[in-house]
């Protein structure tokens, strides 16, 4: 294997892994999320 061949397989390795931690951030950011419109919905409810 080439340096050149390395590098290449090493950026695929780097964006499956980006693109994956930045899935599960965004599922987080969104699990996150839901709580607090609920929470938004009932004190908007009960005022």
């Amino acid at each position: 294997m080439s340096l050149g061949h390395v590098l290449e397989y090493n950026i695929q390795v780097l964006h499956q892994v980006v693109g994956f931690y930045s899935r599960l951030l965004n599922a987080a950011m969104f699990l996150f999320r839901i709580p607090s419109l609920f929470l938004n919905a009932g004190i908007s409810l009960s005022s």
